[in-house]
């Protein structure tokens, strides 16, 4: 399978954004570039663009010059989107205080947060040193298929499992999260088995991704109000409807506005993750939701979700998390 693809009316925008996107970067208020479609008196208009995320609109004339966005790039139009701030992880979780328990729109769902056995997709789950996060559902190794698994495993981020790379090979695994009650001694549903190191220090980033071993009998591959994942989808388009399960806001859906998207996000204690060829889409979660699996209208998945503003969700590309992992996902 790809890692990740891109429809062929992107991947000329694309090789653009690619050119242009560090001096754009580089712009005061500027924080991701991708490729999105125009977007003209608030209706999209279908024409591939570079789009650049700032964390907020501001006049022109406050800016200096070198910190404008042009309207072109060498004849491709700009697209300029205020995104606000984007967070992963404990930073989230902390400022919002009481929304992390409860949900952004003041909701949660009690089984999604409660102790489950055998847990699914969407149940609440974290390091026992972690606030809160999502189950995305149950993998195998990769080199397991066809075969009989050694091992069973189930996946969601880095920052969820591993601490954001604070965690030890072993360590607890509860089910629910620590900020649902979950307790070492009463709900361990597995141990850390492997992650993705994340980088704080320039070096791009791909996924925010780990998966725990856990027992055959403790986890079910169900996702509710979606089923069961397939076969992992390789593209993704712009305008895609995704749906999601997730332990604060459950089952929602979302819009597909960039892909390919180069953009910082922040973690704990002010550090930020600059992560490549990422995938965001309208909002579509709230804090405790990261570790979720997005999938298309035929239940393959898509995206691995783990950052999220005011404004969007963003996403790590299913076949990057496969591959980076060495998981399958699709059974």
């Amino acid at each position: 399978m790809e890692d990740h693809a891109l429809e062929d009316i992107d991947a000329a925008v694309a090789e653009l954004q690619e050119l242009e996107q560090e001096r754009l970067l580089q712009c005061e208020n500027v924080q991701g570039v991708g490729v999105g479609r125009k977007v003209r008196a608030g209706r999209e208009t279908g024409e591939p663009c570079v789009t650049v995320f700032v964390s907020q609109k501001v006049p022109k004339d406050v800016l200096r010059a070198a910190d404008r966005v042009p309207s072109t790039l060498r004849q491709c139009n700009t697209d300029v989107v205020e995104l606000g701030p984007v967070f992963a992880g404990g930073v989230l979780e902390r400022a919002t205080g009481a929304d992390v328990m409860n949900g952004a729109d003041g909701s949660r769902s009690e089984a999604l947060g409660a102790r489950t056995r055998p847990a699914f997709g969407g149940c609440s789950v974290g390091h026992y040193r972690v606030h809160v996060g999502s189950i995305a559902t149950g993998v195998i190794d990769s080199a397991d298929y066809p075969g009989i698994p050694r091992s069973f495993y189930l996946l969601s981020n880095n920052h969820v499992l591993a601490n954001a790379n604070q965690a030890s090979i072993g360590d607890p695994i509860v089910q629910p999260a620590p900020a649902d009650g979950g307790r070492v001694a009463t709900d361990t549903i597995g141990r850390l088995a492997r992650f993705v190191p994340l980088h704080f220090d320039g070096q791009p980033n791909l996924v925010d991704a780990a998966i725990a071993e856990v027992p055959f009998e403790a986890l079910e591959r169900y996702l509710p109000w979606i089923g069961h994942a397939r076969e992992s989808v390789s593209r993704v388009r712009v305008g895609q409807i995704l749906r999601k399960t997730g332990r604060t806001t459950g089952y929602t859906t979302g819009v597909v506005r960039t892909v390919n998207t180069t953009l910082d996000v922040r973690y704990g204690d002010g550090a930020i993750a600059r992560f490549t060829r990422q995938i965001v889409t309208s909002k579509m979660s709230a804090p405790g939701d990261w570790g979720s699996l997005a999938v298309e209208s035929h239940d393959r998945p898509v995206g691995l979700l783990f950052a999220g503003s005011c404004h969007a969700t963003v996403l790590n590309p299913i076949g990057f998390v496969e591959s980076a992992l060495q998981i399958r996902i699709g059974v």
